[in-house]
């Protein structure tokens, strides 16, 4: 059975609280940390790597673009997350990235309005992973309203997701982890 480690923020950590860590051929370890911005995700990329899991997937970039932890760079971000990348290929596991799910708003800052940065943010993160030829799962399009937000069935504050939302997301890591599936290209 393959093992695919998940390292990011809230969105993470509450696919582990919620959901079964086991699908179809597939372990997961949600591995997340509420409130994290990328940097402190990238950090523990290391810990997450003991785990010996054969797939680590970063799921990060929403706390920045909240600006948790000051202003919101992206080229920073996207910086942090390509370092992600090569500790995770140093460490002998198969990176992929994951697209940001889209959000109405940020309970916690509501002076920034996230759609359009998530938008931005996620076309950064898709040409990140052609450059680097890596996998992405697109998470985006699945929980997405026809208003760039989140649609109200997927969300309980309008960033943090339902068991609705992780059951969307975890079918398209069952395609994506099928048996004898090519990995690679965008999910």
């Amino acid at each position: 059975m393959l093992t695919l480690a998940i390292v990011g923020d809230s969105l993470t950590a509450g696919w582990g609280e919620t959901r079964p860590v086991q699908l179809e051929h597939l372990n997961i370890l949600a591995a997340g940390e509420g409130g994290q911005v990328s940097t402190q995700i990238v950090d523990r990329i290391p810990q997450v790597l003991e785990h010996d899991s054969q797939y680590v997937a970063i799921l990060a970039g929403t706390n920045d673009i909240a600006e948790n932890n000051g202003p919101y760079v992206e080229d920073q971000t996207v910086y942090v997350i390509k370092r992600g990348i090569q500790m995770i290929r140093a460490g002998g596991a198969k990176p992929f990235l994951c697209t940001i799910p889209p959000a109405n708003q940020f309970c916690w800052n509501t002076a920034i309005d996230p759609k359009e940065r998530i938008i931005r943010f996620n076309t950064r993160i898709k040409r990140l992973a052609k450059q680097e030829k890596i996998s992405l799962v697109d998470f985006y399009p699945l929980l997405s309203n026809r208003k760039g937000g989140i649609e109200a069935v997927y969300t309980t504050d309008g960033t943090h997701l339902t068991d609705a939302a992780y059951e969307k997301m975890e079918d398209l890591l069952k395609k994506m982890f099928t048996p004898r599936k090519k990995l690679f290209g965008i999910f």
